[in-house]
C-alpha cells in the first residue's frame, strides 16, 4: 500500500502512548520525529540563547533514558545506529544533545502544511499554544496571527521561550498578562525574568509575573535597570537575614512575591 498518513503529535498525550514500558527502536523512532521542530525556534538554556532548526530538538541522554526506559548505553548504541545508517546526526556536551533527522522533509510534507494553514486561516480568535515542538495548526496559526491580526511575531517567540524553561502558560487571563508585560518591559526584560527563574528553579508563571512587577514598580527600563534593582534589593535582604541570625547564603529565602517597592518619580 502506497501514500502516508498524517500522526498528530498530541497522539503522545493518549493513554495507550502513555503506557508504562521499555521502548521498541520503531516506538523510539517515531518519538524523535515527533519531538523535533516543525519550523526554526530559539531555545533559552542556562544564559545561552540557542537557535533550534527545523528537523531539530535539543534534549537530553537522560530525558531520552526515562522516556524509553532505555539505559544509558542503549540509547547512545541507538542514536549511534540511526546517525551510522544516514537518518539523523547528534551531537552531545555535558548540557544538552542535539539531534536532526535527515531529509526532515519527507516526514514533513510542506504542500500538507499549507493546504491546513489555508484550512484554518480564518480562526484567529482559537487560543494561541507555541512549544519547541507545536503540531502543524499551531504552527499555520502563529503565522496567521502575525499576518492578520498585527500581533508581533516577536511575541509568539516570547510565549515559545517562556513555555520551553518555565512551562506551559496555561490560560487566556495568564496570556493577556504575559501580553501587558511583554508592551509595558519589552523583549530583552521578560527573557531576563526567565532566565531568573530558571536559575532559582522557580519554574511557574506566578513566580516569573512577580518579578516583572517587581521591575515594573520600580520603574526598570533596561536589564541593567533590572540588575541594579535587585543588588539593591537582595543587599538589603541580606542584611535582614544577618538580623535574625541565618545564613546570608540561603538564597531560598530572596523572593520577589515579597517585595514592596516604590515607584520612581
Amino acid at each position: 500500500m502506497a501514500g502516508w498518513i498524517s500522526l498528530h503529535r498530541k497522539v503522545r498525550d493518549h493513554w495507550l502512548y502513555k503506557e508504562k514500558r521499555v521502548f521498541s527502536k520503531f516506538e523510539a523512532w517515531v518519538d524523535l520525529l515527533m519531538e523535533v521542530n516543525h519550523q526554526d525556534n530559539k531555545v533559552l538554556l542556562g544564559n545561552e540563547l540557542i537557535e533550534v532548526k527545523r528537523g531539530q530538538t535539543i534534549t537530553s541522554m537522560r530525558k531520552l533514558c526515562d522516556r524509553w526506559g532505555w539505559s544509558n548505553t542503549k540509547v547512545k548504541q541507538f542514536l549511534t545506529l540511526l546517525q551510522n545508517d544516514g537518518m539523523m546526526t547528534y551531537k552531545s556536551d555535558t548540557k544538552k544533545t542535539v539531534i536532526t533527522i535527515a531529509n526532515y522533509e519527507h516526514f514533513q510534507n510542506m504542500s500538507d502544511e499549507k493546504t491546513s494553514q489555508n484550512t484554518h486561516g480564518n480562526d484567529t480568535k482559537q487560543t494561541r499554544k507555541h512549544t519547541n515542538n507545536n503540531d502543524n495548526n499551531d504552527n499555520n496559526e502563529n503565522k496567521v496571527i502575525s499576518t492578520t491580526t498585527g500581533i508581533d511575531p516577536e511575541y509568539g517567540e516570547l510565549i515559545t521561550i517562556f513555555e520551553n524553561n518555565i512551562g506551559m502558560i496555561a490560560g487566556s487571563i495568564n496570556e493577556e498578562t504575559y501580553y501587558e508585560f511583554y508592551q509595558l518591559l519589552g523583549k530583552e526584560l521578560i527573557i531576563h525574568a526567565i532566565r531568573k527563574a530558571t536559575e532559582r528553579n522557580k519554574r511557574s508563571f506566578g513566580y516569573v509575573k512577580s518579578i516583572l512587577n517587581s521591575w515594573i514598580k520600580a520603574n526598570c527600563k533596561t536589564v541593567a535597570d533590572a540588575e541594579a534593582f535587585d543588588q539593591q534589593h537582595f543587599s538589603q535582604n541580606k542584611k535582614g537575614v544577618n538580623r535574625v541570625g541565618k545564613s546570608t547564603s540561603d538564597t531560598k529565602k530572596y523572593d520577589f512575591s515579597n517585595i514592596t517597592v516604590n515607584t520612581r518619580e
